[in-house]
């Protein structure tokens, strides 16, 4: 039978092809390189993720702070307590004042028994403190928003100045000075017989008051506070009143926030609980320390009640109380001093005699949804900046990844030219995981039958 298939010596393998012969070795080594490179993308997107979760936890946190948070009867919410035991430097034993640096969440403590100022986050871990020569008595502190701090000196009728670094500037002379508030605009230092007002630089600027009972006078300046628009706010202690002032030093308003200490006999009011009730609506015993909340509201400190009175900056109409008497954690023993933190709408109040500073909070302190989120986004974006800048370079990172496989994918595509003509209808060809379908009419080869010789 003749081999009708073979027409000569040569070989198949030695016949021209009528295609284009395409090396596939490219393409099998491009294959790996693009797995790892998509494994090193879902790490990433992975790694972005936990990122993501891990701020979610941090904004959770500053929103509500670490801590048992504990709400009482009396309203008030313990977020965490700072103590001081033992001998170590950061350990505060007696706080007679305490004072938030404003749009931070550092806190500065008085310590008068142990003779320094020491600084502490809200979050209770120590940082720094100022101590020595001329620091003898620290009785009162305070910052300006550009950090600078203040100490009031009693022993030497003094309010000393230092960098937000801690190194000292300068000092002004001032009597018996018990407590201090200072903004951008304003310094005003309490004393027993009224306040004196200063530049931020410890320019005098005038003084209000005497020593008395009458309007204008004051016996024991407890406590002072300035608002946005440098009205001062200012307890009398003795005659158990709170008074609101201009900048200037005008009076807008006087209340008596409870019977007058000063006038009681053998240590009682002369006015049964009813009227008292009826007489002073907030009832305070011996108000101290002072502050103005997120929403302008004005936190005044009752050493001897225990509590917190909080009062209208419009007029000093009493609003509500807050807090009792208690030892433990988020109850109050002698409580003297209050500082406010806007960065996380929590108090910081001083207990000198259990040698204690309580981070709390209490209701509405947040004013509304515009302050809320003011005081909000005034302690997140600092802590957020690094976690954001982390994100965004991982971001960067992917993009890069996604740019650098297209542009390889699309530099190592291999082309394969097919003779369509050669090939049966409807058949397939895989390239690159791309389906080329043949769609043009492919006529049938013209074959020659051989009938056998037999």
């Amino acid at each position: 039978m003749t081999d009708q298939f073979t027409t000569d010596d040569t070989s198949i393998s030695d016949v021209e092809s009528p295609y284009d012969v395409v090396d596939l070795s490219t393409e099998e080594e491009t294959k790996p390189k693009n797995k790892a490179a998509r494994a090193a993308l879902i790490v990433a997107i992975l790694i972005l993720l936990l990122i993501l979760v891990l701020l979610g936890g941090l904004l959770l946190n500053l929103v509500n702070p670490a801590g048992i948070a504990t709400s009482d009867s009396a309203g008030v919410t313990w977020i965490r307590s700072i103590y001081g035991f033992g001998d170590t430097q950061e350990q505060q034993h007696y706080p007679n004042d305490v004072s938030i640096i404003p749009g931070t969440s550092r806190l500065l403590v008085a310590d008068g028994q142990s003779m320094r100022v020491l600084e502490y986050g809200t979050n209770g871990v120590f940082n720094k403190m100022l101590t020595g020569s001329p620091i003898i008595y620290p009785t009162s502190v305070a910052a300006s928003p550009d950090g600078t701090i203040y100490i009031g000196d009693v022993t030497y009728d003094r309010i000393l100045m230092y960098t937000s670094s801690g190194t000292y500037i300068n000092e002004i002379v001032i009597p018996n000075p018990r407590c201090i508030a200072v903004n951008s605009e304003l310094l005003v230092v309490g004393v027993e017989g009224g306040f004196g007002a200063f530049t931020p630089q410890g320019v005098p600027i005038g003084y209000v008051g005497t020593y008395g009972t009458g309007q204008d006078q004051f016996d024991l300046v407890g406590g002072i506070a300035l608002d946005s628009e440098s009205n001062i706010y200012v307890t009398d202690t003795y005659n158990n009143r709170l008074s609101k002032y201009t900048k200037d030093g005008d009076l807008i308003w006087m209340v008596e926030t409870g019977f007058p200490g000063n006038q009681a006999v053998d240590g009682s009011p002369t006015m049964n609980a009813e009227e008292l009730i009826a007489k002073y609506p907030a009832n305070l015993q011996t108000p101290t320390g002072v502050t103005i909340d997120g929403a302008g509201r004005v936190v005044v400190v009752d050493m001897l009640g225990f509590n917190f009175a909080v009062f209208s900056p419009d007029d000093g109409a009493f609003i509500e109380k807050y807090g009792e008497y208690g030892i433990e954690d988020g109850r109050f023993a002698y409580p003297s001093t209050i500082s406010y933190s806007a960065a996380e709408d929590v108090f910081a109040v001083g207990e000198a005699a259990r040698g204690r500073v309580q981070i709390i909070r209490i209701p509405d302190s947040g004013g509304n949804i515009v302050t809320q989120l003011r005081s909000a986004l005034s302690g997140l974006l600092p802590a957020c900046c690094c976690p954001i800048l982390i994100i965004l370079l991982l971001l960067a990172l992917w993009w890069i990844i996604t740019h650098f496989l297209r542009k390889r994918t699309r530099e190592d595509k291999v082309i394969v030219e097919v003779d369509v003509d050669s090939l049966d209808q409807n058949e397939y060809i895989d390239v690159d995981d791309e389906i080329v379908e043949a769609t043009d009419t492919i006529a049938e080869p013209e074959v020659e039958i051989i009938e056998s010789t037999e």
